[in-house]
């Protein structure tokens, strides 16, 4: 019969389960209306995140079989391992394909999963040769037990934990190292202050980060019982909140992927790949156009313009004005929006905002906050003639 404590552990893990169950479904939805549109790479990660999902609720019902059935729960440890692990890289998988800034021309390094295959084999295999009394006593102790008869199997089963938290580092340092490059590049991609900066995504690796202390506490089960037995569904907790967060910023699109577009080879008013591409006539394009104005405008939107690709007309912006992409377009959007206020004293300052090409009054919040050199940027583009 189980007692009190064991009655909530399963409830939280049902809930848990449920709770993903959901979430794996709603990105599905979001995943044809997706497709629809034809947006293949977003939803090639949509995908993704769906999987990883349904491995959450998976493990949760795991985690309940656990609790219930530890007989069974036996035959599967090494399934539960391989779960566990395929959902962290899975989850690192995710951030390469929304920070990677070639996603179309380059391929997720497939090492991290014959990795983890591997690992797994190998607990499976050492497994084949233990007793099923000396795996399920192994498995009631709590990381505590060894069995002198199967030293090999008792160090695996008792710095599983502590495995487990290293290889949650580990790759949560390896996504720190993506978020951080994704947002020094995307300055000289995109021009957009709110969708790009990937806050959430550092909030979601932090959340990692938390759940690798909790596994070592296993360590103290012979001080704390209490803290020991229920680390499963402490460790639960932060699940369903890094995957609400996740799920609600996908809905919002906060994020911008990169993306190359097809460059032009001729009708180009501007210039060629041949050396065309001058301050005078980049100047010219911008103010002609006005492309500060487009609240979603892209390099690469300029780029087959003067027939060349994103990577040298970032390079040309910044050795020609010494600014990137962004801060060339949104130091123009702030000196535009003062022309505009005094030639539409009739219109709401949000009316303004959105005229002058910030996306949201936020996105002008944010440019503001950044102290652009304004005087600068108008002796190179003339916006108030």
């Amino acid at each position: 019969m189980i007692d009190n404590n064991e009655i909530i552990r399963v409830v939280l893990f049902i809930s848990y389960s449920a709770i993903f169950i959901t979430l794996g479904v709603l990105l599905l939805l979001f995943w044809r209306h997706k497709a629809r549109r034809g947006e293949r790479v977003y939803y090639h990660f949509l995908s993704l995140l769906s999987i990883i999902c349904f491995f959450d609720s998976i493990l949760c019902s795991f985690l309940v079989v656990n609790v219930l059935y530890p007989n069974i729960y036996v035959h599967l440890h090494v399934l539960f391992l391989l779960l566990m692990l395929l959902i962290v890289v899975l989850f690192y998988h995710f951030i390469w394909m929304i920070t990677n800034p070639d996603i179309e021309h380059s391929s997720f390094p497939w090492k991290y999963y014959v990795i983890t295959l591997a690992i797994c084999a190998v607990v499976w295999v050492i497994s084949l040769f233990v007793p099923f009394e000396t795996k399920l006593q192994l498995a009631s102790n709590k990381f505590s037990y060894v069995d002198y008869s199967y030293p090999l199997s008792s160090i695996l089963y008792n710095a599983m934990p502590i495995g487990f938290s290293i290889y949650l580092i580990f790759f949560a340092v390896k996504e720190f190292a993506l978020i951080r490059k994704y947002r020094v590049y995307i300055a000289s991609y995109s021009a957009d202050l709110e969708h790009t900066s990937l806050g959430w995504l550092y909030f979601i690796a932090a959340i990692v980060l938390c759940m690798t202390v909790l596994p070592f506490t296993t360590l103290l089960y012979n001080w704390i019982p209490l803290l020991s037995s229920n680390i499963g569904a402490i460790v639960g907790v932060f699940l369903p909140i890094q995957m609400l967060v996740l799920v609600v910023n996908i809905y919002a699109d906060n994020y911008v992927i990169i993306r190359e577009k097809q460059t032009k080879t001729d009708n180009n008013p501007f210039g060629t790949a041949n050396g065309l591409l001058t301050v005078e006539a980049f100047t010219a394009y911008i103010k002609n156009n006005k492309s500060w104005r487009n609240a979603n405008i892209l390099i690469t939107d300029i780029a087959p313009d003067f027939c060349t690709n994103r990577n040298t007309l970032s390079q040309f912006i910044n050795s020609s004005y010494n600014i990137d992409f962004r801060t060339l377009i949104n130091s123009c959007r702030l000196c535009d929006l003062i022309h505009l206020e005094n030639n539409h004293p009739d219109k709401k300052f949000i009316e303004i905002v959105e005229m002058a090409g910030f996306g949201t009054y936020r996105s002008y919040q944010r440019a503001k906050a950044r102290g652009y050199n304004l005087s600068k940027v108008s002796s190179i583009i003339d916006i108030r003639s």
